[in-house]
C-alpha cells in the first residue's frame, strides 16, 4: 500500500512538472526574446503577426502566439511587455492570456494536418 502511494505521488509530481512546463508563463519566458524583434522589451501586433504563418513554430509557442494575437487584434496600438504578459492587469476588460492560451492549445491539438483527401491521392 505504501509503495502504491509513493508511485502515485511520483506520477502526480511528474504531471505537475509537465503542466508547469506547458504553462503560458513558461512558453512566454522561453520565447519572448525571439518574438521581440526590435528588442525594446515589448511585443507589438506586427511582431506577433509575422510569426503566425511560420510553419516551424512548436504547438505550445503557437498557442501563446494565438493568445497574444487575439488580444492585439482588439488592441492594435498596444505593445505588451514581458512583465505584462506574466502579470497582466486585473479587471473587467483585462486580458486573459491563460484562458486564450488554453483554448488555442485545444484547437491546435484538434486540427487535422491532412492537406489532401486520401481518396484523391490514388488518382
Amino acid at each position: 500500500m505504501i509503495l502504491l502511494m509513493i508511485v502515485l505521488l511520483q506520477a502526480l509530481d511528474l504531471v505537475a512538472q509537465k503542466a508547469a512546463g506547458d504553462s503560458f508563463e513558461s512558453v512566454v519566458t522561453e520565447h519572448f526574446e525571439n518574438w521581440d524583434v526590435d528588442h525594446d522589451g515589448k511585443v507589438t501586433h506586427a511582431e506577433i503577426d509575422r510569426l503566425i504563418p511560420l510553419p516551424d513554430i512548436p504547438a505550445q509557442a503557437s498557442a501563446a502566439i494565438a493568445a497574444l494575437h487575439m488580444y492585439l487584434i482588439k488592441h492594435p496600438q498596444s505593445a505588451l511587455s514581458f512583465e505584462t504578459l506574466l502579470h497582466p492587469p486585473e479587471g473587467k476588460n483585462a486580458p486573459n492570456f491563460k484562458k486564450d492560451f488554453r483554448a488555442a492549445k485545444v484547437h491546435i491539438a484538434a486540427v487535422t494536418r491532412v492537406l489532401f483527401a486520401p481518396w484523391l491521392l490514388d488518382q
